[in-house]
């Protein structure tokens, strides 16, 4: 008998209006924050591919410890 009723109050659980209502009592502003694909299109593009840019990197670790021996 309490499963069932808490797996009725999960069921009526709505994580978003809670969240919503939260945040309207807090005082915070929700409506002015950006959307993601706002924030994916705001992102700065590299002039290389992360693979590239992890190489780089390798290989300058690789000749800073290689000075080293």
């Amino acid at each position: 008998m309490a499963s069932q009723a808490v797996e009725e109050a999960i069921r009526s659980f709505n994580s978003f209006e809670l969240l919503k209502r939260f945040s309207e009592a807090a005082g915070l502003i929700t409506s002015t924050y950006p959307s993601v694909k706002e924030i994916q299109e705001r992102r700065p593009k590299l002039g290389t591919s992360a693979g590239e840019e992890v190489r780089r990197m390798r290989d300058e670790r690789q000749a800073r410890l290689s000075r080293l021996e």
